[in-house]
């Protein structure tokens, strides 16, 4: 099936970048404090910082890609958040006269990930027992299915980010993208870069 896609695949250098510093990056992922995460289930700690290092890095090079596009755009948010206080806002926010403040929401993924359940990115649907009105839900992703944020997905291997899918929300809805997750199929959903 082919849907609207805004470009296929792009690879990013992080250590070519010089929009942004990513020892950011590397500040927070050893000062924070993993413990806050157990009781998601993650407890292995060095995977966590493994996934956040990862999670930052596809933001830093999205907006890069954006700023190299002529936009302007938010800085990626370095910080990491405990349960009770995560959010799921956009990870950045760009511009481009005439339009201004598109949401960005940015996935990643990494080879072992993708080796061990495909090629995919997940979003949290719900709590584990199913409920969406705990917090443990991305409103922004499956409260609006008419949504025009954008989504970018990518893979992370060592310094290079490659930007593998972009499109809008509304684009996952329309086609029916979000499948259960394999793993957690009541809390996750997943799309799949073979269904893109």
């Amino acid at each position: 099936m082919k849907i609207p896609l805004s470009l296929k695949k792009i690879n990013i250098d992080l250590l070519s970048l010089s929009e942004f510093k990513n020892e950011d990056i590397d500040n927070f992922i050893k000062n924070y404090d993993y413990s806050k995460h157990v009781d998601r289930g993650q407890r292995d700690i060095d995977r966590q910082k493994g996934q956040n290092k990862d999670g930052k890095d596809a933001e830093l090079a999205t907006a890069a890609f954006f700023i190299q596009k002529g936009y302007e755009t938010t800085r990626p948010d370095f910080k990491l958040y405990p349960k009770e206080k995560k959010s799921f806002i956009p990870d950045l926010f760009i511009s481009k006269k005439p339009i201004l403040n598109i949401p960005v929401h940015v996935k990643s993924t990494n080879p072992i990930t993708a080796a061990a359940y495909d090629m995919s990115w997940t979003f949290q649907y719900a709590d584990v027992n199913g409920r969406m009105d705990t917090g443990d839900h991305d409103k922004y992703i499956f409260d609006f299915p008419e949504s025009k944020d954008r989504l970018v997905c990518c893979l992370v291997s060592g310094n290079v980010v490659s930007i593998l899918a972009m499109t809008e929300i509304w684009v996952l809805h329309k086609y029916n993208l979000f499948k259960p997750s394999k793993k957690y199929p009541t809390s996750k959903r997943v799309i799949y870069l073979c269904d893109l």
